[in-house]
């Protein structure tokens, strides 16, 4: 899958070394600083962008990588009419991306990603898309990632978030 993962934080960061490794083509990086974009794009041999109207139109999957706070401003910046656009956040909504694209979803690693760890372990992916088509999608992508993915919608994911960060907090 030809994916473009706007974020350069710790879970753009991680999953971007994941589905590098997992054998999928990602072919850009999208960031506001342009050498935390460049550092991350070169050592995921992508190109890299800092605006996103420079973004590369031919993904197969968008993954939208940002804080939560982010998410809803962000969201309202893109359109990506069929293209499949995901978030990677366990407490928002999958509707906020209802705007941008007719196929949008959910990937959200159910861990803590930190870009200091040099070894990837197996993180447990929790998934939802807004159509079964979609969702299917979703699954099946993040099987290839983790052998842990399950299916979670909205109300289930927050209550699988709120619980993995009082575990981990705690």
């Amino acid at each position: 899958m030809k994916v473009v993962i706007i974020g350069t934080g710790n879970t753009a960061t991680v999953l971007g070394r994941l589905i590098k490794q997992s054998g999928h083509s990602i072919i850009q990086v999208c960031g506001r600083r342009a050498d935390a974009t460049r550092l991350l794009a070169e050592s995921l041999d992508a190109a890299y962008v800092t605006s996103i109207n420079d973004i590369d139109p031919d993904g197969d999957l968008y993954l939208l990588a940002v804080s939560d706070n982010a998410l809803a401003t962000m969201a309202g910046q893109f359109s990506f009419p069929s293209k499949l656009l995901v978030h990677t956040a366990g407490s928002v909504s999958i509707d906020i991306l209802k705007k941008a694209s007719k196929n949008y979803g959910v990937l959200y690693p159910l861990q803590s990603l930190r870009t200091e760890v040099e070894s990837l372990p197996v993180i447990p992916f929790l998934v939802d898309g807004n159509t079964s088509d979609d969702l299917t999608l979703l699954y099946d992508f993040a099987k290839t990632l983790s052998p842990l993915v399950q299916k979670a919608d909205d109300g289930d994911r927050k209550k699988y978030h709120l619980a993995a960060v009082l575990v981990n907090n705690f």
